[in-house]
């Protein structure tokens, strides 16, 4: 899987690329880089890469990285095992610093002319790396789009009148799934809804334009809002795609589905 802008807004930067560490992988002590992994590590070791077994390398196959996140350096022996170079192999092993678990998502970037390595479980990756999850004051947005408090912080600066507009011209209806039963707030008179912004403001660096606008903004009751904030994939990933069919956000933002799967830690790693 390449980076994203996600991942770049963490990292700081696009040349990454991560994948989910295989059983089978771990068991022979080595993993088969794959798709941009190979990308990424090709491209910062060149030609210097051995061909050939370990053993017979003379120790050329030793390669050095960076270890995420302490930035301590590791020396793991990195080979294309076959003449053809169609498979690019790293050896990994507890006494070399670097032995992830099964199931863990292992990842390499490119920052300041080093390679860098980690690993953490999938959990802790969707956990830091869905866009959302910086959104720590949206309870605060949800009370001063509601009126519920008489003062309030929003560090994004959400404006208000926007996403009353969007609830306006929805009809005060959720706009992912209209059947769902909604209560009227005691403090508007009108149904109790949220306003979600389908592309993060946490993300707001990583665009030119303003993503607090209405073509990025969706009313939604609460059940489908949260659930797109803390839902598993297979109940989130029907909400979203039914929340992007109301507004032009690959259009006017450039993204893609892809793109917003990364947003939201919903991708399926390989």
């Amino acid at each position: 899987m390449k980076f994203g802008r996600i991942q770049n807004q963490k990292f700081g930067t696009f040349d990454g690329a991560y994948s989910l560490v295989t059983q089978r992988e771990i068991k022979d002590s080595q993993i088969t880089l794959t798709d941009h992994e190979v990308e990424v590590v090709t491209s910062f070791f060149g030609n210097t890469i051995h061909t050939g077994n370990v053993k017979g390398s003379d120790g050329a196959s030793l390669k050095t990285f960076r270890l995420h996140p302490s930035g301590t350096i590791i020396h793991l022996n990195l080979v294309y095992p076959k003449p053809a170079k169609s498979e690019l192999r790293l050896y990994i092993a507890t006494g070399k610093g670097f032995m992830p678990e099964v199931g863990d998502v292992v990842f390499f970037y490119i920052r300041d002319d080093e390679l860098w390595i980690g690993n953490m479980s999938e959990f802790n990756w969707r956990f830091q790396f869905s866009a959302l999850t910086d959104d720590t004051d949206d309870s605060s947005y949800q009370e001063l789009v509601n009126q519920t408090r008489q003062t309030t912080v929003d560090v994004f600066k959400r404006k208000r009148k926007v996403a009353l507009d969007v609830m306006a011209e929805a009809n005060y209806r959720c706009e992912a799934t209209p059947s769902h039963r909604l209560f009227v707030s005691k403090s508007t008179g009108n149904n109790y809804l949220e306003a979600h912004h389908i592309i993060p403001v946490s993300l707001g660096s990583q665009f030119d334009e303003q993503l607090d606008v209405k073509e990025n903004v969706v009313c939604l009751c609460p059940f489908c809002h949260r659930a797109l904030h803390h839902a598993e994939p297979k109940i989130a990933i029907p909400i979203l795609n039914r929340v992007v069919k109301q507004r032009p956000v690959f259009e006017k933002f450039g993204v893609s589905t892809d793109d917003l799967y990364n947003f939201y830690a919903l991708e399926k790693i390989v």
